[in-house]
Formats: C-alpha cells, sequence, structure tokens
C-alpha cells in the first residue's frame, strides 16, 4: 500500500465516443459541491427528481479536453446523443446505484 496523495483523489475522466457527432466528450466525477448540494437539497422522505437532477449533473460533469464544462443546466444535447451521455454519466459518476435504489423505492409493493 502507498500513502496517497491529493493526485489520487483528482476526479478521473472516461472518454464516450458520440457516434452522431463523429467525436466524442469526456465525462468526469461529480464535484464535491455537487455532491453536497445533492445531499443538501434532498429530503430523505421523497423520492429523487431524476427529471430535475440530469441537466444539473451533465452540466456538472461532461466536459471537453481541457475539463471544461460543455453544458450548462438550460443547454443540453438532444435526442440519442442526450441517453448516450446519460448513461454513460450515471455509469462513471457513481450514482448508478443511487439511482437504482430509487427506482426500487418507487416501485409498486
Amino acid at each position: 500500500m502507498k500513502a496517497l496523495t491529493a493526485d489520487d483523489f483528482t476526479a478521473t475522466r472516461h472518454k464516450v465516443e458520440i457516434p452522431e457527432k463523429d467525436g466524442y466528450v469526456y465525462v468526469k466525477e461529480p464535484s464535491a459541491d455537487f455532491i453536497l448540494d445533492l445531499l443538501n437539497e434532498q429530503n430523505p422522505d421523497e423520492p429523487i427528481d431524476l427529471k430535475a437532477l440530469m441537466p444539473r449533473l451533465i452540466a456538472d460533469t461532461v466536459v471537453d479536453e481541457d475539463g471544461q464544462p460543455l453544458f450548462t443546466a438550460e443547454t443540453q444535447p438532444s435526442g440519442a446523443m442526450y441517453m448516450r451521455i446519460v448513461n454513460a454519466v450515471m455509469e462513471h459518476s457513481g450514482l448508478k446505484d443511487f439511482s437504482d435504489q430509487v427506482k426500487n423505492s418507487n416501485a409498486a409493493p
């Protein structure tokens, strides 16, 4: 085992191909600010509104080669590109298990 450094805790990013545009974007882990805001805003007695959450999550995690955000909560990708990016964001953000828990908690008994 090694002693960890600050670099060991920087967000990793994953290349996501967007064939519709013959290119790619990067998806990084959500920022600490994003996670803290989410935890602070979420009422534990209410289901998470993924429709409201996803634009903010995409804005926080989808970046260009220089690490600069590509989207805002108001400007989002469209169509098939949106679903491709949402799937990548959920897979690489650490929130996929979280989303599965939400789906299970909203399922009818």
